[in-house]
C-alpha cells in the first residue's frame, strides 16, 4: 500500500464518490451503502462499495465478499483488486482479517489504514464509488473528510431524536470541511405489516426535520422489512429481494434516483450542480 501523498484524491477512473456517514452506529448506515450501490448498479451505473468502518466492518458478512487479490509492483506497492458481486466492486476492511479478530488500532493508525485501503484498491472505471463510512466525527472519519477532495456525503438517521441530534454532528464536520451534502436518507421510518397498517416504532419524519433545518434534500425514508435481517446476515444485501423487501427495494432505489438528482447536473441547467453545492454549505438556520 502506498501512502506517499498527504491527499488523496478521488482514485483513478472513479466519477464521484459518496459518503455514506451516520452520527451514531445501528442506524443502518451499513446496510444503507450496501442498498445504495446496488440501486445504482441497477440504474446502469458503473458502481464500488467500500467499506472504511475499520473498527467495525459489515460488508463482507452482508455482501459474501471475503477476499482482495494483492499484488505487488516494480516500486513493492500493493495494488488490491476486489471480487465483483451482483455487478457491484466490492471490497472492505473485514477482507484483511477473520471476522472474529478485533481491530486493535488506536486513531492515527486506524485512520492511516482507511487511507490505505482507499488507495490501493485497483477500481477500473467507475460512476459512483459508495464508501461504508465510521460513524461519528472521530480520528477515522475526520481524517478520510480532510484527505479527501470531490467527494460528497450521504447522512443516514433513523426518526428518534437520539439519532438525529447526532446526525446533525456528522453535518456539521463535513460543513466545517466544506464536503458537499447530497442528502438525508431516513431508516427505520415505519412498520407496515399489512396495507393501511402503519407504525412508526422510533417517533416520525425526524430526517425530513432534519433536512429542513439545513435545507438538505430528503432523499428517502425507508421503511422495515423483517427480510432485511435475514438478507443481510446471509450475505446477500446485493440481491434485489421481493416478499417484504421490495417496498425497501423501491424506496432504495427512489432514493438513489434523488441522490443521483442531487448531486449531478441538469442538462438544461449546467450551473445547478455549483448550486446544490452551495446549499449544502450554507450555515443552518
Amino acid at each position: 500500500m502506498n501512502t506517499s501523498s498527504s491527499t488523496f484524491s478521488i482514485p483513478q477512473g472513479v466519477t464521484a464518490m459518496v459518503a455514506v456517514a451516520s452520527g451514531k452506529g445501528g442506524v443502518g448506515k451499513s446496510t444503507t451503502a450496501a442498498c445504495l450501490a446496488r440501486e445504482l448498479h441497477g440504474l446502469g451505473k458503473a458502481t464500488g462499495l467500500l467499506d472504511v468502518d475499520i473498527l467495525g466492518p459489515s460488508i463482507s458478512t452482508m455482501t459474501s465478499a471475503y477476499t482482495l487479490t494483492s499484488q505487488k509492483d516494480t516500486d513493492n506497492a500493493v495494488t488490491l483488486t476486489p471480487p465483483i458481486i451482483e455487478g457491484v466492486k466490492v471490497a472492505s476492511a473485514g477482507m484483511l482479517q477473520a471476522s472474529h479478530k478485533a481491530s486493535i488500532l488506536r486513531g492515527p493508525m486506524a485512520s492511516r489504514f482507511a487511507l490505505e485501503l482507499l488507495s490501493s484498491v485497483s477500481w477500473g472505471k467507475l460512476d459512483y464509488l459508495i464508501l461504508d463510512y465510521p460513524p461519528g466525527t472521530g480520528d477515522i472519519p475526520l481524517s478520510l473528510a480532510q484527505h479527501l477532495t470531490n467527494a460528497y456525503a450521504c447522512i443516514v438517521t433513523t426518526p428518534q431524536r437520539l439519532a438525529y441530534q447526532e446526525a446533525e454532528k456528522t453535518i456539521d464536520m463535513f460543513q466545517q470541511l466544506s464536503v458537499p451534502i447530497a442528502g438525508i436518507i431516513e431508516t427505520m421510518s415505519y412498520f407496515e405489516p399489512k396495507p393501511d397498517e402503519r407504525y412508526y416504532l422510533f417517533g416520525k419524519d425526524g430526517g425530513k426535520h432534519l433536512a429542513q433545518k439545513y435545507s438538505l434534500p430528503l432523499l428517502g425514508q425507508i421503511p422495515f422489512a423483517i427480510s432485511c435481517q435475514k438478507i443481510a446476515d446471509g450475505g446477500m444485501i446485493l440481491k434485489n429481494q421481493g416478499g417484504d423487501h421490495l417496498e425497501v427495494v423501491q424506496a432504495y432505489r427512489q432514493a438513489s434516483e434523488n441522490m443521483i438528482s442531487s448531486m449531478e447536473p441538469s442538462e438544461h441547467d449546467p450551473s445547478s450542480l455549483s448550486l446544490k453545492w452551495s446549499a449544502s454549505l450554507s450555515t443552518p438556520p
